[in-house]
């Protein structure tokens, strides 16, 4: 099956603006370009002006720490370590177990929890979430049909609710407690953060550019999240977010982000038309079911790992999850169907929002 593919490029060369400006604001250095894979099931980019090789080696080092700490499903090693990370807590033995863990796990664990609390609603009187971190074995299951990784996995038709409900159950009964370093998973839900590890890795990285007085950056884990300074003349980027036309017209627009991260969900690369439907990766905590309303959600704010949960929760609740979580947090957005807008806010500060099919 041929996939579309989800376009987002910034404006014309590395680490330059869309205007010109006095060479008095250039920041100076040299940018160095650094490309490694697999980060995260990706290949990550970064270009910094103006850091030396230690300094870009020093931030892929931290983006592979917390590659490696939120693997679910793959035990892992740091510096020839073997490490306690989701996998080693999702393990069928470790069930009410103390697990020790590394404490930039343990964040990353806490703020999960925090935006399951956080995209919460209410629907005839009973509670669900837009975001649940136990959802990993009802999107496995979906994966097997989506985007499976090698054929002995792969399944013909979309799970089934048989197979689905226990799943839910497990999600909905597990929970953890912290003490200390330690952590315990009570129940048998599987963890995954996959929806917003690589935001998370970012918002590190962000804070590590501050630390190392770095400005003029950016970091691109596989176009769907992003992480972006300012432009080498130290100006706000122009990133640009094109999606094919299925009629007449199509989505092209540009916006800028400064110190801000970028995080787009959509059915870009992982989706599959079964029974006139489209399914795709992204799986609702409600009821397990991963049949995709929209295209392509982008998402621009300060936090990138804020980004990658919003997106996702917006793909999966659109304009009624954005009202309800601008009234919390701070951010741009953009909800786009195949063919039309569906919403989107002036926060995100776009530009050309439609082109003609046939220009």
């Amino acid at each position: 099956m041929k996939k579309r593919k989800l376009l987002i490029g910034l404006c014309v060369g590395l680490l330059t603006a869309c205007r010109e400006q006095s060479r008095s604001s250039v920041i100076p250095g040299d940018t160095l370009k650094l490309e490694k894979s697999p980060l995260f099931g990706t290949s990550v980019q970064s270009w910094i002006t103006g850091a030396s090789v230690d300094q870009m080696n020093g931030l892929f080092s931290l983006l592979a720490t917390y590659d490696a700490l939120t693997d679910a499903f793959n035990p892992r090693s740091i510096d020839g370590k073997t490490i306690n990370n989701l996998y080693t807590i999702n393990l069928a033995a470790n069930e009410g177990r103390k697990i020790t863990i590394d404490p930039k796990l343990k964040e990353v664990l806490e703020f999960g929890l925090e935006m399951q609390q956080a995209t919460s609603y209410e629907e005839n009187g009973v509670t669900y979430s837009y975001f649940n971190p136990f959802i990993g074995a009802v999107t496995s299951q979906w994966k097997r049909f989506v985007s499976p990784e090698n054929e002995e996995e792969q399944i013909d038709v979309p799970p089934s609710e048989d197979t689905l409900l226990p799943l839910l159950n497990d999600m909905n009964s597990t929970y953890l407690t912290f003490d200390g370093d330690t952590v315990t998973r009570h129940g048998k839900g599987v963890i995954d953060v996959g929806a917003f590890a690589k935001g998370f890795a970012l918002r590190k990285a962000k804070e590590y550019f501050e630390e190392q007085g770095l400005q003029a950056y950016l970091v691109n884990a596989g176009t769907s999240s992003l992480l972006l300074g300012v432009t080498r003349k130290n100006e706000a980027y122009t990133v640009s977010l094109q999606r094919p036309s299925y009629g007449d017209p199509k989505l092209s627009i540009t916006y800028p982000a400064k110190y801000e991260g970028v995080g787009t969900s959509g059915i870009s690369e992982q989706y599959r038309i079964y029974g006139g439907k489209t399914y795709t990766h992204i799986v609702n905590p409600k009821n397990g079911d991963a049949e995709a309303h929209y295209d392509t959600v982008t998402v621009k704010t300060k936090d990138p790992a804020l980004a990658d949960v919003l997106s996702t929760v917006l793909f999966l609740g659109g304009p009624d999850a954005a009202k309800q979580l601008s009234k919390t947090y701070d951010f741009g957005y953009l909800i786009w169907d195949g063919t039309s807008i569906v919403d989107f806010n002036s926060k995100l500060g776009m530009t050309n929002q439609l082109e003609r099919a046939s220009a």
